[in-house]
């Protein structure tokens, strides 16, 4: 809540309003334009002067860059294959809803592990928080991935893939038998 200056009574007293800035934003059309930008601007000079300003703050980057980038690397390498999969075990006219399942599988992961970063940081934020979510996430990938050579045989849905596309005549330029 902010108190604003709206007018002057008789008096020439303040007339005064509480208002939250969710209110102010939309009352106000300059707000982004002016103030967010600006805001955004100081919190990312803040972090940079900390950033910089110390041995510390340059390490701590560079780890963090470090980690994201094997994070990164790590996540493409575990969808990859099952992009690549796809479509090996499914005929030709259903490759498109196909990519469509994987990409909404994608989007449910996604959307989870947000819900764990809110969980986990609606206190907060302490040095072992984001170890515990590493932690909670690593697992779940190494499960999965488990879970997928586990049950997936590739061979066996190749070979029911070809036996479905002769069963119903569909022709697919892809299909090389083994």
């Amino acid at each position: 809540m902010v108190t604003v200056v709206t007018g002057k009574d008789k008096d020439g007293k303040d007339i005064t309003r509480e208002l939250k800035v969710g209110d102010m934003v939309r009352q106000n059309a300059e707000y982004k334009k002016y103030v967010e930008s600006g805001m955004n601007e100081y919190i990312s000079g803040q972090i940079w002067q900390g950033v910089k300003g110390n041995k510390k703050g340059i390490t701590n980057i560079s780890i963090y860059m470090l980690i994201l980038f094997i994070a990164l690397v790590a996540m493409a390498t575990f969808r990859s294959p099952t992009v690549a999969l796809m479509p090996d075990v499914t005929p030709k006219p259903l490759r498109s809803q196909a990519n469509a399942m994987i990409n909404l599988m994608g989007g449910i992961g996604g959307a989870i592990a947000f819900l764990i970063y809110t969980i986990a940081l609606i206190k907060p934020a302490q040095y072992y928080t984001y170890t515990i979510i590493f932690a909670a996430v690593a697992f779940a990938m190494l499960a999965l991935l488990a879970f997928f050579i586990a049950f997936v045989r590739e061979r066996k849905l190749k070979e029911e893939y070809i036996l479905i596309c002769e069963e119903h005549h569909l022709t697919d330029e892809d299909i090389k038998k083994a």
